[in-house]
């Protein structure tokens, strides 16, 4: 009975935002308008909402009977860290934040041993960082290191 109610919640958000998506211009792939990838995103959870709803009327075997207890900690640490990370990447800017994010990606929900996170965690914000800012030139939130 869960995924039905989670099938019709997602509908009700999805719909309307594909609504408002298409009445932006969508454009066409080579040159997309401002609704195309809301649009194509809005259908795409349109069609998560129906296979939820279709899981639904199979009974009580779906995924809400085989999602483990510790499972909603994790949803719930992953969710609470990228908004953590959201709300301080105007303050420290994206290469810190990451670095902090990463760390806990690999440190807290993957168990990695410390020396390691923080190697794969600084590596990945320094080329996430180079390829981004530097290659392709995408302004990030500048921290008070001034990067």
């Amino acid at each position: 009975m869960g995924a039905r109610w989670a099938g019709i919640a997602l509908f009700l958000l999805a719909a309307p935002a594909a609504w408002a998506a298409f009445r932006l211009r969508l454009g066409t792939p080579p040159r997309p308008g401002p609704g195309f990838f809301p649009f194509w995103i809005s259908l795409g959870l349109m069609g998560v909402s129906l296979a939820l709803l279709l899981e639904g009327r199979g009974g009580s075997g779906g995924v809400a009977g085989r999602f483990p207890p510790q499972g909603l900690r994790r949803v719930l640490a992953l969710t609470t860290s990228l908004a953590a990370f959201g709300v301080l990447l105007p303050f420290l800017g994206f290469p810190v934040t990451a670095f902090g994010f990463l760390l806990f990606l690999w440190g807290a929900m993957d168990r990695q041993p410390l020396p390691r996170s923080a190697l794969l965690a600084g590596a990945s914000a320094a080329a996430a960082y180079l390829l981004f800012d530097v290659v392709l030139r995408v302004q990030f939130p500048r921290g008070p290191w001034g990067f």
